[in-house]
């Protein structure tokens, strides 16, 4: 006997390559356990201003969670006549709708392996940011390996417990790093070749810098100046941010 479940989820994830595919959808994919979703959005905040982009906006609670954001639906339970209807407009809409190349912010949670064995059949990242993760395992290196077969970069704090290459964007206090960070009583010291800044701590009060290191380094390797990701990042509305957290309690924690 079919398995609806399964069958529903492998055409979700069907129709998600093949959105992918059509649009030339560029994947930027945070990946971590704790944090991710503020750097989400910081990372939102620097591209939005600059490029065709958006984000998941809830947090990826299920396996349905990733197809449906890269359709462009809701991610929400629905009858079984809702998701035949959901399924026809996405065939139609790719088969015969325009072509609309853009870039989407996907956060996900490493620990989640059964999800994650999903995602990683749909999901090869162009732009791959390793955030707040302890050790190696196997779900982080499928989507190590994924963002390499796609030619992707990765950035990543030097601190991090990996084996790094020329494919690595560097975040660190090392000599020759992509972006090198300091860290005193006053703020972050962010320099990037002969650009730098520093943010003082008033203006990312509670905000890990960690996120707000790898928004910047996104935003100069997309080639945004380091000022301008400054900029962009004062825009973000923190208090509406705290608010979303409260309402989306009941889920699975990223």
């Amino acid at each position: 006997m079919i398995n609806l479940r399964t069958l529903l989820k492998n055409i979700l994830a069907s129709l998600a390559k093949w959105a992918i595919k059509k649009h030339h959808m560029e994947l930027i994919v945070i990946l971590g356990v704790n944090g991710t979703e503020i750097t989400k959005e910081l990372s939102y905040y620097v591209l939005s201003n600059r490029f065709k982009v958006r984000r998941v906006t809830n947090k990826p609670w299920w396996d349905f969670s990733i197809p449906l954001s890269i359709l462009g639906y809701k991610d929400r339970r629905r009858t079984p006549f809702e998701w035949i209807l959901l399924i026809i407009r996405s065939y139609i809409y790719l088969l015969i709708g325009p072509k609309n190349p853009s870039s989407i912010i996907i956060n996900l949670n490493y620990l989640h392996k059964d999800t994650m064995h999903f995602w990683s059949k749909i999901i090869f990242p162009d732009i791959l940011i390793l955030s707040n993760f302890n050790r190696l395992n196997k779900e982080l290196e499928v989507f190590i390996n994924n963002t390499h077969k796609k030619g992707g970069k990765i950035i990543v704090n030097e601190s991090s417990q990996i084996s790094k290459d020329k494919k690595f964007l560097i975040i660190g206090k090392s000599k020759g790093v992509y972006l090198k960070s300091l860290q005193s009583t006053e703020g972050i010291q962010l320099s990037h070749g002969k650009e730098n800044i520093l943010i003082q701590q008033r203006s990312i009060s509670f905000i890990p810098a960690e996120s707000v290191e790898f928004a910047f380094a996104l935003g100069l390797y997309k080639g945004i100046s380091i000022e301008d990701c400054f900029e962009y990042i004062q825009q973000f509305d923190f208090p509406s941010f705290l608010s979303k957290i409260k309402n989306n309690l009941y889920k699975s924690e990223y």
